[in-house]
C-alpha cells in the first residue's frame, strides 16, 4: 500500500514537471512569407537608411520590395539579413504599404498599413560576410489579403551618413525598387531578404 502511494506521488511530481518544461518552452513564430537570403558570398546590398534628427537629409534613401500572399494571413513580426550593425546606428524602421493604383508598381507610401520603429541592434545575430539577421515585432497584429501587392521597406536608422545595406533575397518577382531624397525611384537588383510570420519571436509573448 505503501510502494502504490509512492508511485502515485512520484507520477505528480513527474506529471507537473512536465507541465512546466512544456509552459517554458518558447514558441517560435510561424513563416507565413519570405524572400530567402542569398548565399553570404553572392549577396548584393542594396543601401536603405535614414539620417537621425535631419530632417530630408540628401543621403536619406529607402529599399521597399513587393510580395503577394497566396493565403490571406495575420502577421505580427517581421525578420530581415543587411549589413552588420556599427556605432552609428541607432536602429530600424519597418513599414508595410498597399500598392499605388497608378502605378501600381509603387507603394502607397502616404498609408502605411503597419510600423514599426526598434531602438538598437533589433535582435542582431551574426551570419558571417559582414552581414546579420535581424528581427522586430509589430506593436499589433494584422491582417494582409491573398492575392493583393503589398510592399515592405525596412530602413536603418543612423547618427551619421554611413550606409546600411539591405541584402538581397530570392522568392519574389527578382526585383525591388529604391526611393531617394530628390523623390527618385529607381529599381533595384533582385528581391530582398525579409520574412513576414505570425506568432511569438523567440518565446515572447504578445
Amino acid at each position: 500500500m505503501k510502494t502504490a502511494k509512492q508511485n502515485v506521488r512520484r507520477l505528480i511530481v513527474y506529471l507537473a514537471a512536465t507541465i512546466g518544461l512544456i509552459v517554458a518552452m518558447p514558441a517560435y513564430s510561424m513563416v507565413v512569407y519570405r524572400h530567402v537570403p542569398t548565399l553570404p558570398s553572392s549577396s548584393s546590398l542594396v543601401h536603405s537608411n535614414a539620417v537621425v534628427n535631419v530632417e530630408g537629409s540628401d543621403q536619406d534613401v529607402t529599399a521597399y520590395d513587393n510580395f503577394t500572399f497566396k493565403k490571406s494571413a495575420s502577421i505580427t513580426s517581421v525578420a530581415w539579413r543587411g549589413t552588420a550593425s556599427s556605432k552609428s546606428m541607432v536602429g530600424f524602421t519597418i513599414k508595410i504599404y498597399p500598392s499605388n493604383a497608378n502605378p501600381a508598381a509603387q507603394p502607397n507610401i502616404a498609408e502605411p498599413l503597419a510600423e514599426v520603429v526598434v531602438t538598437g541592434s533589433a535582435g542582431e545575430k551574426s551570419v558571417g560576410n559582414n552581414l546579420s539577421d535581424y528581427h522586430a515585432e509589430f506593436n499589433s497584429p494584422f491582417g494582409l489579403v491573398a492575392g493583393v501587392q503589398y510592399w515592405i521597406s525596412i530602413v536603418s536608422n543612423r547618427n551619421d551618413i554611413s550606409p546600411w545595406g539591405w541584402a538581397s533575397g530570392t522568392g519574389g518577382d527578382a526585383q525591388s525598387i529604391q526611393s531617394f531624397s530628390e523623390f527618385k525611384v529607381l529599381p533595384a537588383p533582385s528581391d530582398r531578404a525579409f520574412s513576414l510570420n505570425d506568432g511569438r519571436v523567440h518565446g515572447r509573448r504578445r
